[in-house]
């Protein structure tokens, strides 16, 4: 199998694996990025510089907010609300939420609100939807954030 953007041949052992890469690139002004006044080739020898890199790294990981994959959870719903919420969960998951947020994007193009503010309330909503409980969490997920609570446990 070769992967797609880089054109690299992955070895026999990995084509029928799911593999997810995730990589912190930091660009430009990288002593900014990381508050310091410069870096240096030496730096990457340090420990305490590896580890702030690490607690970046993890940072961004957790900053990235995670769509999770609904299973709905029938016993959650108490109230004839919760079950619409559930409803537009499980839309927002069919459409995605990238798509959902570009149509706000359309609409606020178009003006068919006569304030901006219910915009900024309609995104809130939706990010809120997509990160709400309304069913299980992804395995996948799930095993991702123990990767990553491994690697802060282990080098920090």
């Amino acid at each position: 199998m070769i992967t797609k953007a880089l054109i690299h041949v992955l070895p026999a052992h990995l084509s029928s694996n799911l593999l997810l890469r995730f990589e912190l690139r930091l660009l430009a002004t990288i002593a900014r990025q990381l508050n310091r006044s410069k870096v240096l080739a030496s730096d990457l020898y340090e420990e305490q510089f590896f580890k702030s890199l690490i607690e970046k790294f993890i940072l961004e990981y957790r900053n990235i907010n995670k769509v999770y994959i609904r299973q709905p959870d029938l016993n959650m719903i108490g109230k004839p609300n919760d079950f619409i919420k559930l409803l537009a969960c499980l839309g927002i998951q069919s459409i995605g939420q990238a798509t959902a947020l570009q149509w706000i994007e359309e609409m606020k193009y178009k003006r068919l609100f006569p304030y901006d503010k219910y915009y900024g309330r309609l995104i809130t909503e939706i990010l809120a939807l997509s990160g709400s409980k309304f069913g299980e969490y992804s395995e996948l997920i799930t095993e991702l954030d123990e990767q990553f609570t491994s690697v802060k446990e282990f080098y920090l």
